[in-house]
């Protein structure tokens, strides 16, 4: 009888271990709020009063934390139809984890010190550049039906959310970068991110807007 063999592209090992690096990586962003709970607590410390000592840092925590999920929540989602791991696909996706640990740093940056443009620059930068990767990695599952466990089940519909999500970062980044040309504190840039709220009707635009010329192309 024969048996198959080793599978050098099977997706569930790389996944498996892409899940494993986010998970570690949103708990590490609670570790810079722990540090600011006192080993020796005041008897007369109220939660309110830490509450706001530390509400910057509270909010940074859970935009990161969302932002993380939300990335974890795309990749997952995209995953899901891939049945093959080849080797572009998987130094995009080591690369993808790389960006995602490295936010980290520009995470703990923004709970420890004053933010300014620089930071926040790195900040949203890096989770642009997180986002573009992911992109690239739905572009080339959506160019390469082969990959996937139905073939031509991701098409270009479903591919196209990560580049309206990156595009989105770019004009968040653009927005952040602005503010203090304003005369505003950068602070403000970090909501540029509500942005983000308007993924779902953009790529609605987008689709109706594709379909109609595909329709127009069609019919001339």
């Amino acid at each position: 009888m024969q048996t198959e063999g080793p599978r050098p592209d099977n997706p569930e090992r790389p996944l498996f271990f892409t899940d494993a690096v986010v998970a570690i990586a949103l708990t590490l962003l609670v570790l810079p709020l722990l540090e600011g709970v006192p080993k020796d607590i005041p008897g007369d410390l109220r939660a309110s009063q830490w509450l706001g000592e530390h509400w910057a840092q509270i909010i940074s925590f859970v935009a990161s934390f969302a932002v993380l999920a939300s990335f974890w929540v795309t990749h997952n989602r995209v995953m899901t139809y891939v049945a093959r791991f080849p080797g572009p696909l998987m130094v995009l996706n080591l690369l993808w984890m790389a960006l995602v640990v490295f936010l980290q740093i520009p995470s703990a940056l923004m709970y420890e010190t004053v933010t300014d443009r620089g930071i926040l620059g790195l900040y949203i930068g890096t989770m642009t550049a997180t986002s573009f990767v992911m992109s690239l990695m739905a572009a080339l599952i959506w160019r390469h039906p082969e990959w996937q466990v139905v073939p031509g089940s991701f098409g270009w519909e479903r591919a196209s959310v990560s580049w309206v999500v990156s595009g989105l970062y770019v004009c968040a980044l653009a927005i952040a970068m602005i503010i203090p040309s304003l005369g505003l504190s950068p602070s403000f840039g970090f909501f540029s991110l509500a942005v983000l709220a308007f993924v779902g009707p953009i790529h609605s635009m987008v689709v109706r807007l594709v379909r109609r010329r595909q329709q127009l192309t069609a019919d001339a």
